[in-house]
């Protein structure tokens, strides 16, 4: 089988280590490609229960795993074990039934890896790993070294796996020459030649058995002999660099003796080396960041020593050493590239230039040859734009630009946006710059200036970096119906998988817009790594996401991981998951970690516990009484809080069923949404549409109908038209509300069922549970009345525009137990209908002393009694 030796062995036993430890990598892009093309609900599915099969054999096989995404990387105790998972992952990714997807992944195993670092905490180089496992095709499991000990070990056991030899390879990035195996099993793995004969891969073999490549090689050779012989003078040592690997940039050393250059040349080189996507440059936050994790001074120069902690603390691949100095009547502009293991230099390039605007293109030059040295030819990178026409010629509006990005990720938006806009009057046609104005008005919430820097920063889109370009029009988008922004914000995170800020607000929005909690979940586990400035705030979200699905266990521990990493906000979705589990004491303590201190502004946030947590355990009154102080006191709080207490205080009322109360209370809210200012066409027009459709269906739910048509007159057709798929499902519940109360239960039910999509609200199912009862449907009652008991965790996670419909969630997680224990009498199941009951009471326990409730609580008892059997 292409002339390679084949040998049959029995499977090595994860029981008998053969070397030290050993690392893997799993090709997966392919596999993560076809997943994508799948509709959303079965690729999501396939996403998640991958990552559990890939867990579980992890820690049946004592694997640790190191990095997740397209490459998966994992750390075994020694080959064995590494090869038993390779067999069984590759057994389990065959099987998956979706059509479509490929039959297998790519592994590589480098079975005597080298350790980077000299630390205790040193890592293995995962470098020819994840060469193995591009090179392998699909259901191929290659490695490297050999393993002779193994082999004679188990050469006297027959069994269906077979070990090949496919020779000797030369791989990108791998400075010797490498020979590749192969171990799989008979009529499941390819067992042939490995991909290979590529720019990336090729098989070496003598001159005699390729002569039309040997031929071709004499004629270019021939004619390239004189740039041969110049470029022999500056080889480029071999280096480990990949595609999409992290760069660290070290302060400029400037001999020119112009401080103009200081910022200016680094931020240059930062945009043109990241330019083209092949390259991912450690933020400035980051470093920071860093060097104050290990007690340096925020201002310390970072050079050879200091920059080679740095990158290996980071896990980038190399460090950017730049230089300018005089040389006779030119500037040159020098660049060192550096193994931060060794601190020796691999290679360096430099380009000499006019004073002035030409040292932009100087800047460019450099970057081109260093992105090439790195490899980035090899893999047919776009090719970027030239660089003073993506930034700006200007030295100086780029000098002031970098110090407005110091000042934007040092919090400080106003003095950062007095930066940028310094920079756009020194170069007007500088887009980058336009779009630091847009984020700094948005970070100081002047959301219709934003929107203005923001048009200004899409019209110079052909003077922007391809990911910037997406990124601006993403926002732009952003400002309008969800579905065109969250394509756009996809769109931009398929073709740059390390943008983190895209990946952030791609999934930000799937979970506040479409009450998408698992994709949210998904796609923010790709920021858990180490080269992530914002890693805490990011934690954070993905913790809150994991909350909302109810998978508390994982949620806990991110959420601590988030605290452990320096997370500043206030905690409320911590303490919120905590209340969730009826850990109310747990709760409290979360948000005693961060007290309002004196001079904080007052947050509505912060007070909304007094009435979720007092109304979760039945305390009534206690509600009330902390809804009616927030209405009164609204003023102290931030702008628009008023309206999120009024909606709390009106949702407890209308439990009461106090027509007169209730009906002021409602009609008094929607007024307050009528009269309500807000900027044109900005998300808080869309805020105020939810309050009033929030306001409408309150009223519905509560049988006055006259009510809810005044706010379906103020919202109805401003929502349809928005295009926001959650103001268009409050619609509907105002509806099916409406059509349950006229009588029409079965009509109700034919129009919720298919909002049903897995990111439907909270009180989609409590709409439903009303039209199934008043239909007789007991059973379908009973089954939404169990969603409702059993989907804590999304009662409180959903956030929508504003938390408006949560005292709702929240009261109805607890009348769901005693719904159902009602139902279940009418189904004749008294033994379960006295087990609901109880458990209600348990949660309630002071449920008899709650006026509206207690002719419910009486019927119960009643029916309980006459159900149970005399002695």
């Amino acid at each position: 089988m292409n002339d390679a030796r084949e040998r049959a062995a029995a499977p090595l036993s994860a029981g008998r280590p053969t070397r030290g430890r050993v690392v893997l990598v799993c090709d997966e892009r392919e596999l993560a490609l076809c997943v994508e093309r799948l509709d959303y609900a079965p690729a999501t599915r396939r996403q998640r229960r991958h990552e559990q099969t890939a867990a579980a054999l992890a820690e049946r096989h004592a694997g640790r795993e190191l990095a997740r995404g397209d490459q998966r990387r994992l750390e075994f105790p020694h080959a064995a074990a590494a090869i038993a998972y390779a067999m069984e992952f590759q057994r389990a990714v065959r099987a998956y039934p979706e059509a479509g997807l490929p039959h297998g992944i790519g592994i590589g195993i480098d079975t005597a890896p080298a350790v980077l670092g000299n630390t205790a905490d040193a890592q293995l180089d995962p470098t020819l790993a994840a060469a193995l496992s591009q090179l392998a095709c699909p259901g191929q499991t290659l490695f490297s070294p050999d393993l002779p000990a193994a082999r004679r070990a188990e050469a006297e056991t027959r069994s269906t796996v077979r070990w090949l030899t496919h020779g000797a390879y030369r791989l990108a990035g791998i400075a010797r020459s490498v020979t590749v195996h192969e171990v799989g099993e008979v009529d499941r793995a390819p067992l042939r030649r490995p991909r290979g004969d590529s720019v990336s891969a090729w098989r070496e073999a003598p001159w005699w058995r390729r002569p039309l490549a040997v031929a071709a090689e004499l004629i270019v050779g021939i004619g390239l002999l004189g740039v041969v012989g110049l470029l022999a003078l500056r080889t480029t040592p071999a280096t480990a660099f990949m595609e999409r690997d992290w760069v660290v940039m070290g302060d400029l050393r400037n001999l020119s003796g112009d401080p103009g250059f200081d910022d200016a040349i680094e931020e240059a080189l930062r945009i043109a080396l990241a330019e083209s996507g092949f390259v991912n440059v450690v933020s400035d936050r980051m470093v920071s960041d860093t060097l104050q994790r290990m007690q340096r001074a925020a201002d310390a120069k970072i050079g050879r020593t200091l920059g080679s902690e740095i990158a290996l603390r980071t896990g980038a691949r190399v460090l950017v050493l730049p230089t300018v100095a005089d040389v006779g009547a030119r500037l040159r502009v020098s660049v060192e590239i550096v193994d931060p293991n060794t601190g020796s230099t691999l290679f360096a390039r430099f380009a000499d230039s006019a004073r002035g605007s030409d040292v932009m293109g100087a800047i460019d030059s450099v970057a081109g040859e260093l992105r090439t040295a790195l490899g980035e030819t090899l893999r047919g990178t776009e090719v970027g734009t030239p660089l003073p026409e993506v930034a700006t010629n200007s030295i100086e509006a780029l000098k002031v630009y970098a110090m407005g990005l110091k000042a934007y990720n040092g919090t400080v938006p106003l003095e950062a946006l007095t930066l940028f806009q310094r920079a756009v009057a020194l170069d007007p046609e500088f887009g980058l710059a336009w779009i630091g104005v847009t984020r700094s008005l948005n970070r100081l919430d002047r959301l219709d200036a934003a929107k203005a820097a923001s048009e200004r920063a899409l019209a110079l889109r052909h003077r922007l970096p391809p990911a910037d370009a997406l990124y601006i029009e993403a926002w732009n988008l952003s400002l309008g119906p969800p579905g065109p922004a969250l394509q756009k914000w996809r769109e931009l995170i398929e073709k740059y998988p390390d943008h983190l800020a895209g990946i952030y607000t791609y999934a930000f929005f799937r979970y506040r817009l479409e009450n998408d909690f698992t994709e949210c979940e998904r796609v923010t586990r790709r920021l858990d790594v180490p080269q992530n400035p914002t890693l805490s705030e990011d934690l954070y979200l993905h913790a809150s996401c994991l909350a909302g699905i109810e998978r508390f266990a994982e949620a806990r521990a991110v959420f601590e991981r988030s605290l452990a990493l320096g997370s500043s906000g206030n905690l409320i979705e911590y303490a919120d998951m905590l209340a969730a589990q009826r850990d109310y004491a747990g709760a409290e303590a979360v948000l005693a970690l961060h007290p309002t201190q004196e001079t904080e502004a007052k947050n509505m946030e912060r007070e909304r516990p007094s009435v979720m947590y007092a109304a979760d355990r039945g305390s009534w009154n206690e509600a009330l009484a902390a809804a009616d102080y927030l209405v009164d006191h609204s003023a102290l709080y931030a702008n628009g809080s008023y309206y999120e207490a009024l909606a709390w205080q009106t949702s407890l009322r209308s439990y009461t069923r106090d027509t007169g109360m209730l009906a002021t209370a409602i009609a008094g809210w929607i007024e307050q949404e009528r009269k309500r200012e807000v900027p044109v066409d900005t998300l808080y027009r869309e805020q105020q549409l939810f309050g009033a459709l929030a306001a409408g269906y309150l009223a519905m739910r509560a049988e006055a109908p006259q009510l809810a048509q005044t706010a379906m007159e103020l919202a109805g057709a401003r929502a349809r038209a928005s295009q926001y798929p959650l103001h268009i499902e409050v619609l509907e519940l105002m509806e099916a509300e409406r059509e349950r109360v006229e009588g029409r239960p079965l009509q109700s039910i034919a129009r919720l069922r298919p909002l049903l999509t897995g990111n439907e609200l909270y009180q989609t199912h409590s709409a439903l549970k009303r039209a199934y009862a008043d239909a007789g449907q007991w059973a379908q009652a009973r089954t939404e009345a169990e969603w409702l008991a059993t989907h804590r965790g999304r009662a409180y996670a959903e956030r929508t525009h504003r938390p408006l419909l949560m005292a709702l969630n929240v009261v109805d997680s607890n009348l769901a137990l005693l719904d159902d224990a009602e139902f279940s009498l009418q189904l004749g199941e008294p033994r379960r209908a006295q087990e609901k009951y109880e458990a209600f009471l348990e949660v309630w326990p002071h449920a008899e002393s709650i006026a509206w409730l207690r002719p419910r609580l009486d019927a119960m008892e009643r029916g309980l009694a006459q159900t149970t059997p005399r002695a």
